[in-house]
């Protein structure tokens, strides 16, 4: 800790930077599964059910009891309205699809050959073109009127998406020095919490609020203009830093490397993603996602 505040006041400013990046990242995954009730009921997709009509007094009954629509507009309460309504719930395979392999897969896939793109291109230009890119599909979502179009941006922002850690990771690493690096990389990944009850937040009282009669079209519109702001700040002001190297015997290794084509680069890294360990790994991590985009809160 005491060699991460030696580093300096321009490495920490980028530091700050970075985090902030995550954090929308978080925010603008998570945002969908706050609003997905709200959104599902607009747009008209998915699975339907028997919900609680909030502008009616309740009745004596739960809703979720009835099974069918005639069941749940039967539902009366003392001033025999009915206090229940048939509609989308958010779930079933449409929503399923949107929110695993739509955007799972291709954030998956993509990290793979980003991390790539780490390794040679100008790596705060990519950082930025990846955030500028998602946020504006987080904000095209304000937007959409049709299930298909909502299921084309979440697979941009899957995209987007994919690039924020290996650019901000590979940034860190040669912003700070080794002892100060799991320091750093903590403070980064403090993002990932931030961003994600900020969703909750944003996500619920700001379609509460309905601002403009628009409701949850003004949550995506929150979190995606900030990214805009945001990437410009990192393509002006943060500079590119020199890469860390090892020494390596007799300086050939990395000429070595360099020469090798990209299919023989490609064989060491894809190698290790067949052991069983990290198999299973990579299942917790799916398990862990799948898990934040079920567990929602609707304040509604």
């Amino acid at each position: 800790m005491l060699d991460f505040c030696k580093v300096g006041g321009y490495p920490v400013y980028v530091l700050c930077l970075l985090l902030i990046t995550y954090l929308l990242n978080q925010l603008d995954r998570y945002i969908l599964a706050i609003v997905i009730l709200p959104l599902a009921q607009e747009i008209h997709f998915g699975d339907k059910s028997c919900l609680s009509n909030r502008t009616t007094r309740p009745g004596p009954e739960l809703c979720n009891n009835a099974s069918s629509d005639s069941q749940c507009v039967s539902l009366l309460n003392s001033n025999g309205t009915p206090y229940c309504k048939w509609d989308y719930n958010g779930n079933g395979w449409e929503y399923q699809i949107m929110a695993g392999p739509i955007f799972i897969l291709i954030y998956t896939f993509m990290g793979i050959f980003i991390g790539f793109l780490a390794d040679a291109a100008n790596r705060k230009n990519l950082l930025a073109i990846s955030l500028l890119f998602w946020s504006l599909m987080t904000f095209l979502m304000g937007f959409v009127w049709e299930y298909w179009h909502l299921v084309v941006l979440r697979f941009g922002q899957g995209i987007g998406e994919a690039g924020c850690t290996p650019f901000a990771a590979s940034l860190i690493a040669d912003y700070f020095p080794e002892s100060a690096r799991g320091s750093a990389m903590g403070f980064y990944n403090w993002g990932i919490y931030t961003g994600y009850s900020l969703a909750f937040v944003v996500g619920n009282y700001i379609t509460r609020a309905n601002i403009m009669g628009m409701g949850w079209r003004w949550a995506f519109l929150i979190c995606g203009f900030p990214g805009f702001v945001l990437s410009l700040l990192v393509f002006v002001s943060v500079r590119e830093p020199p890469r860390t190297q090892k020494a390596t015997e007799g300086g050939q290794s990395g000429n070595y490397t360099s020469s090798l084509s990209l299919c023989h680069r490609l064989t060491p890294t894809l190698r290790p993603f067949l052991s069983p360990s990290l198999l299973l790994l990579c299942l917790a991590g799916s398990v862990r996602n799948a898990g934040s985009l079920h567990c929602r809160i609707t304040l509604f």
